[in-house]
């Protein structure tokens, strides 16, 4: 009998140090985990700072450019000099400052209503104090903004 209670003893023993050693290794892991995802997260944030930084450093110039410039561009003209490879932007867009008073002719000028996204879909904008419609996007692709988009809401 006293070697079987020993037997049992060291068996129980055993389960008990298995099962610590288990759950030690999978908190370990766990916290890798969770310090991997940290690197990530911090590393993903730097690397948007750093891209939006050079966007708004290309802004910068290409105001400083129009600013300039003794006559008006056309959106078309200005596509063609912003928007290429070795920019960090796809897309050139007008974005009109319009008071709820000129809403109708600005829906009349663009012949479209200024829209809001809801649940990714675009219905009609409600009324608001002021509106930030999209009113020229180039190029006029797919993943263009649509025209009557209010950024503002």
């Amino acid at each position: 009998m006293n070697r079987l209670s020993s037997l049992l003893v060291s068996g129980l023993l055993s389960v008990g140090l298995l099962s610590a050693e288990y759950w030690l290794m999978i908190n370990d892991e766990r916290a890798e985990l969770i310090d991997r995802q940290h690197y990530w997260g911090e590393l993903s944030a730097e690397l948007l700072r750093v891209r939006m930084q050079a966007m708004l450093d290309h802004s910068a110039v290409l105001a400083q450019s129009l600013a300039n410039s003794p006559q008006p561009r056309s959106l078309a003209v200005l596509a063609r000099s912003t928007i290429r490879d070795d920019t960090p932007f796809g897309g050139l867009g007008i974005i009109e400052y319009v008071r709820p008073e000129q809403r109708e002719a600005f829906e009349s000028r663009i012949a479209n209503s200024i829209r809001v996204l809801q649940d990714r879909h675009l219905a009609p904008s409600p009324r608001r104090p002021l509106y930030y419609p999209v009113s020229g996007y180039l190029p006029d692709d797919s993943n263009a903004l649509p025209q009557g988009l209010d950024l503002g809401a």
